[in-house]
């Protein structure tokens, strides 16, 4: 099984997926806890800091990214195998502050919506994470649904004319493992709406609908 994604465009039409999963529990260095509070530092014209380079004192991406990888090694709690089953999505600067981000991914394929954001202060010192990291492995279960046909299946569980289709693969869990899925995310006109389907591969049937249109529902 390999992760990848095919994209379609129906009437020349462009549609963006944006991901991303957090929760968090105990607080504390060495544990999961809220994003840090700190205020954007102003830029001289009176502007957002954000974005721009570090200044004396301002950890920069790559020290960022060197202080998260060190701290799931060291002093997140996890297991060598969770942490080894992370792959580095970016880095997300707010304000002086970061967050640095991870997908959970087994044999080159994400599990849905699993992974952790590490939280650095300005100095690059980690405050803590945020996790939504799944226990489940796995299973031996193969893949029984084409694209074509989970497409076919994402199209008739959302309201509207699909103007693009987007199909990538990916873990789901379900029943205490993993099992081979679609992530489906589709563009529709009347009404304008941008849905994300997610279908299980194995038993061909959906396992969630949700949709963003001026502000996020679920069916």
């Amino acid at each position: 099984m390999r992760g990848r994604a095919t994209a379609r465009c129906i009437g020349g039409l462009i549609a963006a997926a944006v991901v991303a999963a957090s929760c968090s529990s105990d607080t504390g260095p060495g544990a999961f806890d809220p994003v840090p509070d700190e205020t954007p530092a102003a830029s001289p014209d009176g502007g957002s800091a954000a974005g721009e380079t570090p200044a004396t004192g301002q950890a920069g991406d790559d020290e960022r990214i060197a202080a998260a990888d060190e701290w799931l090694r060291t002093s997140s709690g996890l297991a060598p195998a969770v942490v080894e089953s992370l792959e580095l999505v970016g880095v997300e600067a707010v304000g002086r502050a970061a967050h640095v981000r991870y997908a959970q991914r087994f044999e080159g394929v994400g599990v849905d919506g699993a992974g952790v954001v590490v939280h650095l202060l300005a100095s690059g010192a980690v405050q803590g994470a945020s996790s939504s990291l799944t226990a489940a492995r796995p299973s031996s279960d193969l893949m029984s649904i084409t694209e074509d046909a989970v497409i076919s299946i994402a199209e008739k569980a959302v309201q509207g004319t699909v103007t693009t289709v987007e199909a990538t693969e990916i873990w789901v869990a379900t029943g205490g493992e993993l099992v081979p899925g679609w992530r489906v995310e589709l563009g529709t006109a009347d009404p304008l709406g941008s849905w994300s389907v997610v279908v299980d591969g194995v038993a061909s049937t959906v396992i969630r609908v949700e949709r963003d249109q001026l502000g996020r529902q679920a069916t």
